[in-house]
C-alpha cells in the first residue's frame, strides 16, 4: 500500500510503438544533426552551455519566488500551479498557498474543501486534488517529504515525467532533464530543426533528454534547466523569436538554415489529413476510468475541433467536465483519420464511471488496449 516505487508497443499509428518496450531512441538515427553535434563531441554543447548560462545570469527571471528553492514540496507546488497558468498570475497564489500549507504534513491534515478553496481562481482543480491525494498517500505511509528518485515520484498522483524532472533538478540539483515546451523549442532549434519521422511521435523527448544531459556536463542541472526555460520564454519564443539578439545564433542549426519556422518546434511540418474523429481516454495519473461502454471516449468532429468535441461528448453523455490534452498521436478509426488524447476529470457526476481494475483492463478489446499503449496508460 505504501510502496510508491514506480517503473518505467504495437498498436495504432504511432512510430515509437514499433520499438521494443523499454528501448531507447537512437539519437543519431532519428535526429538530423547536421550541425556536427555528436555524443562524444563536447565542443558545441560546451559553447552553448557557457553562452546560455551567461545570458541567464544576466537576464534570467530571478524574481520568481520559487527560483533557487531547495524544498521539493515547494517546487512541486509551483510546477503544478504553472501547468496551463501564466507565470505572473501564479506568484500571489503560490505565496498564499505556502502560508496556509507550508509543508506536506500540513497539507495532508487539511480538508479537501480547504485545499480547493485555497486553489480557487487558478482553475483546473484536478491539480489541487492531485496534490492533496499525494500528500495523503505519503502521510498514510508515514512519510513527511517527497521521495527523491524519478521512479518513486512518477508513481505519485499528478506527477509525470516533466514534473518529476523539474522537482529533482530544481530542488535537488540532480541531473534530470525537465522537458517543457520552451526547452523542446530551444534544444530542437539549436541542435536540429528537423527529424526523420513525423511529428506524432512522442519519443522525440528521449532525444531531447539525451542532449540536455550532455549540457549538464560540468554544469548545475538546476541552472541549465532554468536557463533553457527562461531562454525559450524570453528569446527563443514560438512566434517572432529574437534571432538577431540571440547569443546562440552562431551555434543554432535553424538560424544557419535560414530562419525559424514558427509553426514547428523540433519537428518538420508533417502533412496529415484533418482528424474527423477524436478519441480520448479519461485518466487520473496512470489510472484509467471506464464506463459500461469501455475506456474510450469517441467523438465525431463536426464543425468544431477535436478537444471541444471530446469535452462536449463527456458533458452530454457522462455529465462530467473534462480537460483534454493536445493530440498525442494520430491514427485511423473505421477508415477515418483520428486524433488520440489524454483527458482528465475536472468535476461532475461520476456515478457512471469508475477507475478500471486490472481485470477491467485485461477484458478491454484489442483496439482499446492499443490506444492505451500509445497514450502510455497501459
Amino acid at each position: 500500500m505504501c510502496n510508491v516505487q514506480g517503473g518505467r508497443g504495437a498498436g495504432l499509428y504511432a512510430p515509437s510503438s514499433r520499438r521494443k518496450p523499454g528501448s531507447r531512441t537512437n539519437l543519431m538515427s532519428d535526429l538530423n544533426l547536421d550541425s556536427g553535434f555528436r555524443r562524444n563531441d563536447d565542443k558545441k554543447t560546451t559553447i552553448v552551455a557557457r553562452k546560455l548560462l551567461a545570458w541567464f545570469r544576466k537576464h534570467g527571471r530571478t524574481h520568481l519566488p520559487w527560483r533557487g528553492e531547495t524544498d521539493p514540496y515547494r517546487v512541486l507546488v509551483s510546477e503544478l500551479m504553472l501547468q496551463q497558468t501564466q507565470v505572473e498570475r501564479v506568484i500571489p497564489y503560490y505565496r498564499r498557498w505556502l502560508k496556509r500549507f507550508p509543508t506536506m504534513t500540513r497539507l495532508a491534515r487539511a480538508s479537501e474543501t480547504d485545499v480547493l478553496k485555497a486553489w480557487q481562481g487558478l482553475g483546473y482543480y484536478r491539480r489541487a486534488r492531485s496534490l492533496k491525494k499525494l500528500a495523503d498517500k505519503l502521510a498514510a505511509c508515514g512519510q513527511k517529504a517527497l521521495p527523491t528518485t524519478r521512479a518513486e515520484l512518477e508513481a505519485l498522483p499528478g506527477i509525470g515525467a516533466y514534473t518529476a524532472g523539474a522537482v529533482l533538478s530544481f530542488a535537488l540539483d540532480q541531473p534530470e532533464p525537465a522537458i517543457d515546451t520552451n526547452v523542446r523549442r530551444v534544444i530542437g532549434r539549436v541542435f536540429s530543426c528537423s527529424v526523420t519521422r513525423p511529428r506524432v511521435t512522442f519519443s522525440v523527448d528521449d532525444d531531447l533528454q539525451s542532449i540536455a544531459r550532455v549540457l549538464f556536463n560540468k554544469n548545475s542541472p538546476r541552472e541549465i534547466n532554468s536557463a533553457l526555460m527562461d531562454f525559450g520564454a524570453l528569446v527563443c519564443t514560438s512566434r517572432a523569436p529574437k534571432c538577431d539578439a540571440c547569443p546562440l545564433k552562431t551555434s543554432c542549426v535553424a538560424f544557419k538554415n535560414g530562419g525559424i519556422d514558427t509553426t514547428t518546434v523540433t519537428l518538420r511540418a508533417f502533412s496529415r489529413p484533418r482528424p474527423e474523429i477524436a478519441i480520448g481516454v479519461l485518466r487520473e495519473g496512470k489510472k484509467v476510468y471506464v464506463s459500461k461502454h469501455g475506456a474510450l471516449l469517441i467523438a465525431l468532429i463536426d464543425g468544431s475541433d477535436a478537444r471541444t468535441s471530446l469535452k462536449a461528448l463527456a458533458r452530454e453523455y457522462h455529465s462530467v467536465e473534462i480537460a483534454v490534452r493536445p493530440a498525442m498521436a494520430h491514427t485511423t478509426f473505421n477508415g477515418k483519420p483520428a486524433s488520440l488524447h489524454r483527458c482528465s476529470l475536472l468535476y461532475g457526476n461520476t456515478k457512471a464511471i469508475r477507475i478500471a481494475t486490472q481485470r477491467d483492463l485485461r477484458r478491454l478489446p484489442k483496439r482499446s488496449k492499443d490506444v492505451l499503449e500509445i497514450l502510455k496508460l497501459l
